[in-house]
């Protein structure tokens, strides 16, 4: 983060989880190679064991349970840092607050509050309970911001100052969820001009003061976590479930539930603007959808047409096996991908052109890739919109499908009334992992396929789909 400038992202502690020893050095030097602060645990590590456990000076209100849990987190963690005496020196030095200039604003960057490196004076329990502490921290500070990250959930409440109008912004936590039915961490962003993506904010001054979200990839980050961190870990005790569906903590509640003069929100259409790599994809589904039908692509996946052609199309397969089956995979997967409803007369011509057995091993694999595209494009696309805007009534869905998402999936594509194109978009937007819509999807399309693959070593007697299936 720079010191002096137009724009600013802070984030919080990024150590916590780290026991791995590749990543903890390969973490640590990057963020070393940028402006960086201690926080408790980077403390911790670096020192001596102190006897303070993590560091993290929990107050009343947090279970010992909790506490026993990150001590016992830090002493593993202490662990793997041992390994490293120059990047825990390096770490040792690092400052414990840093004041910033922003836009014409004095931003003071603290881990816990204005007190103490773990002081939870800025969490959201504290501004709602005695907001007048805070609001004494500001006045002696000459500082119009303070913004900090210690405590694990975002809050930001604006507040009255000897400069003027103040805020405290909490960005709770970067890389795990901060609302309930969320998974995306928060960063906090200060700068001259506001960005499309914050989720809320104020301006103050020159200068807008803003949650923006921090993306990554679930599905690898709760795959390494349960590699590190296994089932009755007190890692996975503590966080594997505010990592799996986030917090119980509204949005609404950043500002709401503190006392004392409410900020203002930010407009809520932020929190539903599609980022530019979404608006990319999309526009390039779209794209791609639009000129199949515009250039009439149809047209040569049609019963009719592999009839006219079968003859040539076995030749050349008789010419070019391995050729002809790549070829037919990949537009397989294309079509299905697109959820183009060409995938059943594709089966059908496969049959007819490969054969039963090695027709069903084209189609099972391809239908089934082309699928997890499809699922992961919705996935991509609409599941933060769709949790954003019915988290709240999703959560009994998504409850039966932690217990029996396999069992769901697996009937739904055994039931020809459920089309196949709606189970891939409509999974997508649900916690079901993609390792599991994939295999448990190409267990149960494989009666259907044999099904169709058979019927297509018949083609000439195929009159229709109807009489197949109605499932594609």
């Amino acid at each position: 983060m720079a010191r002096r400038g137009r724009d600013a992202r802070l984030q919080r502690r990024f150590q916590l989880f780290n026991v791995d020893p590749a990543a903890f050095e390969g973490v640590n030097e990057t963020v070393l190679e940028h402006v960086a602060l201690r926080g408790n645990v980077e403390t911790e590590i670096a020192g001596e064991d102190s006897g303070a456990g993590c560091g993290c000076a929990y107050p009343q209100w947090v279970g010992e349970a909790e506490v026993e849990c990150s001590n016992e987190i830090l002493t593993r963690l202490r662990g793997t840092a041992g390994a490293y005496p120059e990047l825990r020196g390096r770490l040792a030095v690092l400052p414990m607050h840093l004041v910033a200039e922003i836009a014409g604003l004095r931003i003071g960057v603290v881990h816990g509050d204005a007190e103490s490196l773990s002081g939870w004076q800025f969490s959201q329990e504290a501004l709602r309970e005695r907001p007048e502490r805070a609001d004494a921290l500001l006045a002696g500070s000459g500082v119009d911001v303070f913004a900090c990250t210690h405590t694990c959930l975002p809050v930001i409440q604006e507040f009255d100052a000897p400069r003027g109008k103040a805020l405290i912004v909490n960005n709770g936590a970067a890389g795990m969820p901060n609302f309930r039915d969320t998974r995306f961490g928060l960063a906090t962003r200060i700068a001259g001009t506001p960005s499309a993506q914050a989720l809320y904010g104020a301006r103050l001054g020159a200068a807008v003061v803003e949650a923006v979200p921090v993306r990554y990839d679930y599905e690898a980050w709760i795959a390494e976590f349960d590699r590190a961190w296994p089932a009755g870990s007190p890692a996975a005790l503590s966080y594997r479930k505010r990592i799996a569906s986030g917090p119980d903590y509204e949005v609404e509640q950043r500002c709401e539930r503190a006392l004392g003069r409410a900020l203002s929100r930010a407009q809520p259409e932020a929190a539903r603007t599609m980022s530019r790599r979404q608006l990319l994809v999309a526009a390039l589904l779209i794209g791609l959808i639009a000129a199949f039908f515009a250039l009439d692509l149809g047209q040569y996946l049609r019963l009719e047409y592999f009839r006219s052609q079968q003859s040539a199309i076995e030749e050349f397969r008789r010419a070019n096996p391995l050729a002809a089956s790549f070829i037919f995979f990949g537009i397989y997967v294309v079509v299905t991908s697109l959820s183009l409803p060409f995938a059943a007369v594709m089966s059908l011509a496969i049959g007819a052109v490969f054969g039963l057995l090695w027709g069903t091993l084209i189609v099972s694999f391809a239908s089934s890739v082309g699928a997890t595209l499809a699922f992961l494009s919705s996935r991509f696309l609409f599941r933060e919109a769709v949790r954003n805007r019915f988290g709240g009534r999703l959560r009994a869905i998504d409850a039966g499908l932690e217990k029996e998402g396999a069992f769901y999936l697996f009937a739904l594509r055994l039931v020809p009334a459920v089309p196949y194109i709606v189970v891939n978009l409509v999974m997508g937007v649900t916690p079901i992992r993609t390792w599991t819509f994939y295999w448990v999807g190409q267990i149960g399309m494989l009666p259907a396929t044999i099904v169709y693959v058979n019927a297509g070593t018949q083609l000439a007697t195929v009159k229709s789909l109807s009489g197949i299936l109605s499932r594609r």
